[in-house]
């Protein structure tokens, strides 16, 4: 086999791969809705029509396993954009939890709040701890899912390449500690923070040790490399990475033993 003929066998391979993986993940994702709503019907209430997964690798099938499958509960999703496109708490709210919700871009940010009535919605861009006023977040037009405020180079190159001109807005600057003392929730049941390089800040931003997230879904770009700097950050914090999910890295507290071996013997 020449060159040519094997890298197009790998890459029939690749996509044959990718087709059974996406497959398997709508099917997980439809039994999982299936629960909620059956478990709804069973309280005596039932599941709204759009009571749907929404998530992009299967974040919220995961949640939703390792937790137990739980009606209810409080969760953090920070880089929420429109909170329902590849949103990750969208199917838990629609089932009765309800949480916090972050966004950068401004009028993302206002589709966020109209869709997600149950929960609580800030404008903000998430740094380290101590972080206030205002600051500059950075908006690539061509494909604002990549917006970030502090990213690593590999990023920018990607933006570079997919994201067309990139446009810089004002936006209020806080840290995930200042927003949770403004209303303290009883527990936080997972946390997903996605801000395309900027977890080691936000992460800096939040006092682990203090407000104990059940399970945290952090997406690091870099998860092909031995060490990362959101391997760095979460290193002595009471976490142990249970699991990966394409470019998340799964933490459970030492604390969760049920839900740390559950996520550890979790596959698609």
């Amino acid at each position: 086999m020449d060159p040519a003929q094997l890298q197009q066998t790998l890459g029939s391979f690749k996509h044959h791969i990718e087709a059974l993986y996406a497959s398997a993940l709508r099917s997980r994702k439809r039994v999982a809705e299936l629960e909620a709503r059956i478990a709804m019907h069973r309280e005596g209430a039932e599941a709204p029509p759009d009571a749907v997964m929404q998530s992009q690798y299967g974040e919220d099938v995961l949640l939703w396993e390792v937790l137990g499958r739980p009606r209810r509960g409080f969760f953090i999703e920070v880089g929420a954009f429109d909170g329902r496109s590849l949103s990750v708490s969208w199917f838990f709210e629609r089932i009765g939890w309800s949480g916090l919700l972050i966004e950068g871009i401004p009028e993302r940010c206002a589709q966020c709040r109209a869709a997600r009535p149950k929960s609580r919605v800030e404008h903000a861009a998430l740094s380290r701890r101590g972080a206030s006023g205002v600051t500059r977040f950075s908006v690539p037009t061509g494909q604002p899912m990549l917006s970030f405020h502090g990213t690593h180079e590999s990023h920018r190159q990607r933006v570079a390449r997919e994201g067309g001109a990139v446009v810089e807005v004002e936006v209020p600057v806080t840290s995930m500690d200042a927003l949770l003392e403004k209303a303290p929730p009883e527990r936080i049941d997972f946390a997903v923070i996605d801000v395309e390089g900027g977890e080691p800040d936000v992460l800096d931003g939040f006092d682990l040790a203090g407000w104990k997230p059940r399970v945290l879904v952090i997406e690091d770009n870099l998860i092909a490399l031995p060490e990362t700097p959101v391997t760095r950050v979460m290193a002595g914090r009471g976490y142990v990475e249970a699991t990966r999910l394409v470019v998340n890295r799964v933490y459970v507290h030492q604390d969760e033993r049920e839900v740390l071996e559950r996520a550890r013997g979790w596959m698609l």
